[in-house]
C-alpha cells in the first residue's frame, strides 16, 4: 500500500506538471443512448462506443478535478473519451448537467493505462500544505467519523 501511494504521488506530481496541457471535452453522455446510466463505467462506455462506432479512437487520460483547491489539493481520475471522427474528443459518459472538466491525456498504451488506472483510479496532488492539511484535521474530526467536539 505505502509503495502504490508513493508512486501514486510521483505520478500526480508528474499530471500536475502537465497541467497547461488539458483539453476541453464535449460532455454527451445524457444524449448517447442511455450511457448516462453507466456512470464510473468510463472505460467499458469508450468501449461500446467504439462498437458502433468505428472510425472514432479512444483516449485514455485523467479527467482534472480542481473543485477541492481550496482545501489545498486537487484531484486526476483515470478517464477515457473519444477522439471522434467529427467533433474532437467526446465524453459518451457524463452530460451537460455535469460539472466541467479539462482533460489530460495519458501517453500509455490502452494496456498499461488500463492497468494503472485499475489500480491507482484517482491520485492526488497537494498543491497548499497547509490547506490540505487544515481540510484533512476538519474531516478526521468531524461528525461523519463519529467525532464531536468535546471528546474526552
Amino acid at each position: 500500500m505505502v509503495l502504490s501511494s508513493i508512486r501514486g504521488a510521483w505520478l500526480a506530481e508528474q499530471l500536475f506538471g502537465r497541467i497547461d496541457s488539458t483539453e476541453n471535452v464535449v460532455r454527451i453522455g445524457e444524449y448517447a443512448n442511455g450511457y448516462v446510466e453507466r456512470r464510473g463505467k468510463w472505460h467499458d462506455n469508450v468501449a461500446r462506443w467504439l462498437a458502433e462506432h468505428p472510425y472514432d479512437r479512444p483516449v485514455r487520460g485523467w479527467l482534472v478535478d480542481q473543485s477541492q483547491s481550496q482545501y489545498g489539493f486537487i484531484e486526476f481520475h483515470a478517464h477515457s473519451v473519444i477522439d471522434a471522427a467529427v467533433g474532437g474528443l467526446t465524453d459518451p459518459t457524463l452530460g451537460v448537467s455535469d460539472p466541467d472538466y479539462r482533460f489530460l491525456r495519458d501517453e500509455r498504451t490502452d494496456e498499461e493505462f488500463l492497468m494503472l488506472a485499475s489500480a491507482e483510479p484517482t491520485l492526488r496532488h497537494v498543491v497548499d500544505q497547509a490547506r490540505y492539511d487544515a481540510f484533512q484535521l476538519a474531516a478526521e474530526n468531524s461528525l461523519l467519523y463519529g467525532h464531536f467536539d468535546s471528546q474526552d
